[in-house]
């Protein structure tokens, strides 16, 4: 099994445990393949850790505390270096 597989894995044993209708209706798990260059990926990354920081506020009554792993690198094996 992969490491998206584990973790979804790990997701699914976390909503086994008693999590509420309307949160697991709510989950996501998404896992994408893209042709990048260096600086797209780059500025991929600058652009969702811009939309995570729009949502970090101080906690209020209702909230949950959501996990949301972000990565991007290259798929293909790091090539030798001389």
């Amino acid at each position: 099994m992969g490491k998206s597989g584990r973790y979804l894995a790990r997701v699914d044993g976390r909503i086994s445990r008693g999590w509420a209708a309307e949160r697991i209706d709510k989950v996501g798990f998404h896992d994408s393949s893209l042709p990048l260059t260096p600086d797209e990926a780059a500025a991929l990354s600058d652009e969702i850790l811009d939309v995570i920081s729009r949502y970090r506020r101080p906690e209020k009554d209702g909230d949950t505390q959501v996990r949301v792993p972000w990565a991007a690198f290259p798929r293909k094996t790091r090539p030798e270096t001389s």
